[in-house]
């Protein structure tokens, strides 16, 4: 149901939200301040900071390695991300103090993003169920210990709250302001996908789904879906210009043969230590990866022969990935809530951190559960526009990478709207809680007043 607050509420809910972007802020930039890595960049943050570079000397989208001779475009990468770097690139050239500034604004951008989500929430959670979500949020240890890594998650996560924010506002206006909003909507889930290529088809689901579910007229969703189209059109024909061969197409490619392997993840940690065992698996992989390439009839008939082997075990790991989606170990990484390794950590060193941590993984399964509960309850009930759409973020963004590849580090994006979610539920059982509480009472009454 669309909640609307009186006065006095709308002063607590505003101290209430202050309070928990406060917490959030802090413990982001304590961590970025205090925790140490052993090497600031590897891994995809290699690629990143090559974009990045790239962009700032020489104005080509390219991942050529910084001080190559030859610098050729390409598209493997999104953009999102690279041309945020190449902005603070370009602002301050020393590359120490770039690093440093690159992670207070990843610290920011996290502490907003929890702000966004809260104001989405509270057009239909109560207070207690918003704080709770947010103080969730606010402390979750994945979405603070990737503000020090130089990856995309955090922009990727403010953009994608960032769209459902201003998508509810859209809802809640009517007329020529609705229209703005709806726009700038569109504009923002076009900018999570050109940050993460796999929230692409989402704008223009969220688009469809509520052309068929609000009252709005057809113009306001064909003005969201226009403005989430055509900037992707635009990268596309980019791509589509460029003699590289290396593009976000080939990167989904790799993903969907890398995610049918349910010992991917194993074996790629297996050759990071140097393991031949580890190799070996990758080569097939590859193998799989290159026959895709150049003819998917026949990449996908190997595949479909390597599963017929053994369809049980397909058949399960396929059913787990979604929950390997929101566990809580990131697989490719480096021990527990870590993608890069760490010298040292707040959550290790930190007494109250150690708490925080050990608490959130206990809960991390309830949360779960928690949110699948509160994405039946807002698909069965429809109340809430704002829920609406991000139960339809959630549950499509989750098929996604249950097609490709399913890694807790790709679900910190997404964590907010299923804290959200997870608030839902909660909210829904203590409603129908003191609804059938209330008939109870009615019931018990009546029949002593009968006696």
């Amino acid at each position: 149901m669309e909640r609307s607050y009186r006065v006095s509420e709308k002063w607590r809910c505003a101290l209430v939200m202050a309070a928990i972007f406060a917490l959030a802020l802090l413990m982001r930039l304590y961590y970025v301040l205090h925790a140490l890595g052993v090497i600031p960049i590897q891994g995809d943050a290699v690629q990143y900071f090559a974009y990045a570079w790239n962009l700032a000397h020489h104005g080509v989208f390219s991942m050529a390695h910084p001080g190559a001779d030859v610098v050729v475009a390409d598209s493997f990468r999104d953009p999102g991300y690279p041309l945020m770097l190449a902005s603070l690139m370009l602002a301050i050239p020393d590359q120490g103090i770039w690093f440093g500034v690159v992670l207070l604004v990843q610290a920011a951008l996290g502490a907003f993003t929890v702000l966004l989500a809260m104001l989405a929430g509270r057009t239909w959670l109560s207070l207690p169920a918003l704080a709770g979500g947010g103080i969730l949020m606010a402390v979750w240890p994945h979405s603070i210990a990737i503000t020090s890594n130089v990856l995309s998650e955090t922009l990727t996560a403010f953009l994608v709250t960032a769209s459902v924010a201003t998508l509810t506002a859209a809802c809640r206006t009517t007329g020529p302001r609705a229209y703005a909003w709806t726009a700038a909507a569109g504009l923002l889930f076009a900018a999570t996908a050109l940050t993460n290529a796999v929230f692409a088809p989402v704008g223009p689901v969220v688009a469809i789904v509520l052309y068929f579910m609000q009252g709005k007229s057809s113009r306001t969703w064909a003005i969201m879906l226009a403005c989430t189209l055509l900037p992707l059109m635009a990268w596309q024909i980019r791509a589509a210009t460029l003699p590289s061969a290396d593009s976000s197409s080939h990167r989904a490619t790799m993903n969907f043969v890398q995610g049918s392997w349910p010992i991917y993840h194993d074996a790629y940690m297996l050759y990071s230590v140097g393991d031949p065992r580890g190799q070996a698996v990758l080569d097939a992989i590859n193998v799989e990866y290159r026959t895709m390439l150049e003819s998917p009839s026949k990449g996908l008939a190997m595949i479909s022969r390597r599963m017929a082997q053994s369809p049980g075990t397909y058949m399960a790991w396929y059913a787990a990935k979604p929950w390997i989606l929101w566990s809580w170990r990131i697989r490719l990484g480096n021990k527990d809530i870590y993608v890069f390794p760490v010298q040292r950590s707040p959550f290790q060193t930190d007494a109250a951190w150690r708490v925080v941590i050990a608490v959130c993984s206990a809960i991390n399964p309830l949360v779960f559960v928690l949110a699948i509960g509160g994405i039946v309850a807002t698909i069965r009930e429809r109340r809430s526009i704002a829920a609406v759409v991000i139960a339809v973020v959630l549950l499509f963004c989750t098929a996604i990478y249950t097609v490709l590849q399913s890694e807790p580090r790709y679900g910190i994006p997404l964590r907010p709207c299923e804290f959200l979610m997870a608030a839902t539920a909660i909210s829904h059982g203590y409603s129908l809680f003191r609804k059938r509480s209330s008939g109870l009472a009615k019931s018990v009454t009546k029949f002593s007043f009968r006696k």
